[in-house]
């Protein structure tokens, strides 16, 4: 027989596919082994004094099945609530360019964390997959609870002056007016927060936009941020009675400011008329560049409803009393009534005739100085040389001087600007003109005299709550944040049954589930039925039990024990079958063909060895037959040229195959039991050895 060798050619290209499949298990083990990268967080975030910028699917997001953006974002959120400093994000499988997208919305949205500054994270290289982020806070997690504390109370007292009767349109004119009367604009451009708009009451252009997005949200209106890069400049878009419109509090509160003043000529107007350089101004040598931080376009705010509105000309905060707004435009007090169109001219409330003398000169200067400001029932307004007040539950009543500046203040000019902020307290400007900087003094016009406590909204574990004082002098309601509890957590999650808080039942961390599994076999016989068994390895509990039919014993069937292979002759189960060797189950040099074997439980004597069992088997070196077999197949041994020695233990043996020994060694012994060495000798004679194998 001759010996099969690959070609020359052949080989070459086989050793090539050969290193091709061990470099690609190389790269496999490589990238299994990869090291983790690290990066930071870029720009894009209004609070940090950056623009907007436009989201940009990468090439790995876009080739890939989306992670898990949703999960990811609650993970994010919940880390930044509780000022966590780091948060793991492998599990949602989200890539790097969704972290940012994901973490530019969050900021860009909730003003609330005013507390962030930026992040880094860790990622793997290969798929752009997120391992963990970690934040950077602008001081630690004690000064910040403090902070957030003042935010939410801040926030909470201005919420509690907007009356829930009034219409969005109402609230967002109310919102701007408050921003722009109490808001101061940072000359020194390094406040760009909500906190600092509201808390500081001074900010650049995206403080003012994310305070007025604060408020917007929180009295559940529609409200994104807008930035221009070409403009330097940010501002907002509100959503009112399904239509957008662009609302810039900055522009309306100039740096040519008087106190309380609140313009509106950039209130609810159309992207038309914001990008129209005679109008809005909000365009630099024909660029614009608007970004938005929600999903809205330059198309969306195409309602012009309000582009020519009267309260353009309107200087002043509007005040709200009794169903009217009231505002001064061009020295005229005008009360407004809100219909479905918007806010209508009702009637001229009062001609208020006054004018400011030019200081230590001839002549008057022209402009609006006179201002509006309504605290509960009153209007109160400027004169030159006092503070004028109205009684607005009453018209026939007279103006009187609410307040006047001390004679040494007068000493050195008139008044030229006020503001009444929301605990009453009069601020009040002096200068010779408009032109210059006036000098800023306060008055409080009432001492308020607070109750008790009185909790209006109880704190959950999650959800704040409230709780409020009543000046019994005014009826001025001071509001306050209760903290959220917080959970306190029940037993700890098992396979079945998730943690949950022991105050509100809420879930916690949810049932983990039968993560690891074991399966147990109890393996069915001939005689037996079986049993799979899939068990909980964390809590033991079974998850599936499974009964496994009693094996079919039939006849001609081969099955394989241990190294061997056997075949049913008789299919007798109780002891009293019978089968044949069949062959190997495994390459064994030393074969034992036993007296008996037992098969799925039951024992069968071995009565043959069958045809061709062990055939060319080259391996194979001895054979040992056992007791119980009568006969021997036909080239049973044929071919196995290196069995040199075969061991007959039984007696039994009347039959013996053709050409059973062929070509097995021909130095090979056939030992036999010495009481069947003749009988054997005449059996075995001619079946295909070599006249050198022996039989003794």
């Amino acid at each position: 027989m001759k010996c099969f060798a690959w070609p020359k050619r052949m080989s070459g290209i086989l050793w090539i596919l050969f290193l091709s499949f061990a470099l690609l298990w190389v790269r496999d083990m490589t990238v299994q082994a990869e090291e983790k990268a690290a990066g930071e967080a870029s720009g894009g975030i209004l609070q940090n004094g950056d623009f907007l910028e436009e989201k940009k699917p990468s090439e790995v997001e876009s080739a890939r099945p989306r992670g898990n953006t949703q999960g990811a974002r609650q993970a994010l959120v919940s880390a930044l609530e509780q000022v966590e400093p780091s948060v793991s994000l492998l599990s949602y499988q989200i890539t790097v360019d969704e972290l940012k997208n994901i973490i530019s919305d969050i900021i860009n949205n909730n003003p609330k964390y005013f507390y962030y500054s930026n992040y880094k994270y860790t990622y793997y290289p290969s798929n752009q997959i997120v391992e963990s982020v970690t934040f950077n806070y602008t001081e630690n997690p004690a000064s910040i609870r403090q902070k957030k504390s003042v935010y939410e109370n801040t926030v909470g007292n201005i919420l509690s002056t907007v009356e829930s009767s009034w219409s969005d349109l109402e609230k967002a004119l109310y919102v701007n007016d408050y921003l722009a009367a109490n808001c101061k604009y940072d000359s020194t451009l390094q406040r760009y927060s909500a906190y600092n708009a509201l808390v500081d009451k001074t900010a650049v252009c995206q403080g003012y936009a994310l305070a007025y997005q604060e408020l917007m949200n929180r009295l559940n209106i529609p409200c994104q941020v807008v930035s221009s890069k070409p403009l330097n400049h940010a501002w907002n878009l509100v959503k009112i009675a399904g239509s957008w419109y662009h609302v810039d509090v900055t522009w309306n509160d100039p740096l040519e400011d008087f106190l309380g003043r609140a313009r509106h000529y950039y209130f609810m107007k159309s992207t038309n008329w914001f990008q129209t350089a005679e109008t809005g101004m909000h365009i630099v040598n024909g660029q614009t560049q608007y970004v938005y931080s929600g999903n809205a376009t330059d198309a969306a705010a195409s309602s012009q409803t309000y582009d020519n509105y009267f309260w353009n000309d309107v200087d002043s905060a509007f005040g709200y009393y009794g169903g009217y707004w009231y505002a001064n435009k061009g020295g005229v007090l005008y009360k407004y009534k809100f219909d479905n169109s918007g806010l209508t001219e009702s009637a001229e409330y009062k001609r208020l005739n006054q004018s400011w003398p030019k200081w230590n000169s001839s002549g008057w200067w022209v402009g609006d100085f006179d201002g509006c400001v309504v605290y509960g029932s009153k209007l109160y307004y400027a004169s030159p040389s006092a503070i004028q007040v109205l009684d607005l539950t009453d018209s026939s009543i007279p103006a009187r001087a609410a307040y006047t500046p001390s004679a040494d203040e007068l000493s050195s000019g008139y008044i030229y600007g006020f503001h009444i902020d929301l605990d009453e307290m009069l601020y009040y400007g002096i200068s010779k003109s408009p032109n210059e900087t006036a000098v800023v003094y306060s008055k409080s016009l009432h001492i308020h005299s607070y109750g008790a406590w009185v909790v209006t909204k109880k704190a959950g574990c999650e959800e704040s709550g409230e709780r409020t004082q009543t000046c019994s002098g005014c009826g001025k309601k001071k509001v306050e944040v209760i903290s959220a509890a917080g959970h306190k957590p029940g037993r700890a999650a098992t396979c079945t049954k998730a943690q949950t808080c022991t105050v509100c039942k809420t879930v916690i961390k949810k049932a983990a589930g039968h993560k690891h599994k074991k399966t147990t076999t109890q393996a069915a016989t001939f005689t037996k039925t079986g049993k799979r068994t899939v068990t909980c390895k964390d809590c033991g509990k079974v998850l599936e039990s499974k009964k496994l039919a009693k094996i079919k014993c039939k006849k001609g069937q081969i099955y394989k024990t241990g190294n061997y292979k056997y075949k049913i002759i008789s299919n007798k189960t109780n002891g009293k079958g019978t089968v044949s060797f069949a062959g190997l189950a495994k390459n064994v040099k030393k074969v034992q063909v036993y007296d008996t074997v037992k098969i799925h439980g039951s024992k069968f004597k071995i009565v043959k060895v069958e045809d061709y069992a062990l055939k060319n088997k080259s391996a194979v070196t001895s054979v040992t037959i056992g007791k119980n077999v009568t006969s021997i197949g036909k080239e049973s041994f044929s071919g196995a040229k290196k069995l040199k020695t075969i061991t007959i233990k039984s007696t039994k043996i009347t039959k013996v195959g053709a050409k059973a020994f062929k070509n097995i060694h021909s130095k090979a012994k056939i030992k036999v039991p010495k009481s069947r060495l003749k009988k054997y000798k005449a059996l075995m004679k001619n079946k295909g050895q070599k006249k050198t194998v022996k039989i003794c």
